[in-house]
């Protein structure tokens, strides 16, 4: 069956109710295969059937329900906000630093005491040093989790406690001087830091 006429029946909606937004012979066409979708139809269409436009112009592997995307859209939001219930926010995952904190660059600690100072916007996943002394992101998953908020005060003490040691990616050679506060998110591998007047 024609995708078009499927979704169509699925909603129980008539060939009228959908002439509203596309012409009745354009519609009865695409469902007979007399015609193809084009990007405008499936433009108008798609909201209606709640999938991607590329599934109306017969892309099979993108039939997106977009009220899953609305949800996943609006849980990031409520995540980034610290909003969700523990178990959302253990079941949601960014791809990058960028994403969690809102922020292009910070710092990532590791365990052993050492900080790397970076822009992580085009990283996927958190920054590692390579032996060529490179960054370089494994792409892993990060979990989306809550971060804490410090003043300059306990921020700085918090970096004298924990850090052994700077690898400084930035251009800027003074950059730890210009922290005034900032929020803290812990993982298992790593604490990253977002201070509040960096970009």
């Amino acid at each position: 069956m024609n995708k078009l006429k499927e979704l169509r029946l699925e909603s129980i909606l008539s060939l009228r109710e959908l002439s509203k937004l596309v012409a009745h012979t354009v519609i009865s066409e695409v469902e007979n295969g007399k015609r193809k979708m084009n990007v405008g139809h499936a433009k108008a269409l798609a909201p209606i059937f709640k999938v991607s436009e590329a599934y109306l112009m017969g892309d099979d592997a993108i039939k997106l329900d977009m009220s899953v995307l609305e949800y996943l859209k609006g849980a990031v939001d409520k995540a980034m906000q610290g909003k969700l219930d523990e178990h959302t926010r253990l079941t949601l995952v960014i791809k990058d630093l960028q994403d969690l904190t809102g922020q292009e660059s910070g710092i990532v600690i590791y365990p052993e005491g050492l900080a790397i100072i970076c822009n992580w916007s085009s990283i996927c996943g958190f920054p590692k040093i390579t032996p060529y002394g490179n960054l370089l992101g494994l792409g892993e998953e990060i979990p989306c989790v809550k971060g804490k908020h410090l003043s300059e005060d306990k921020l700085k003490e918090f970096l004298a406690e924990n850090v052994d040691e700077y690898e400084n990616f930035s251009s800027d050679e003074n950059v730890l001087d210009e922290i005034s506060g900032g929020t803290i998110y812990q993982f298992e591998n790593c604490i990253v830091i977002a201070p509040d007047n960096w970009i």
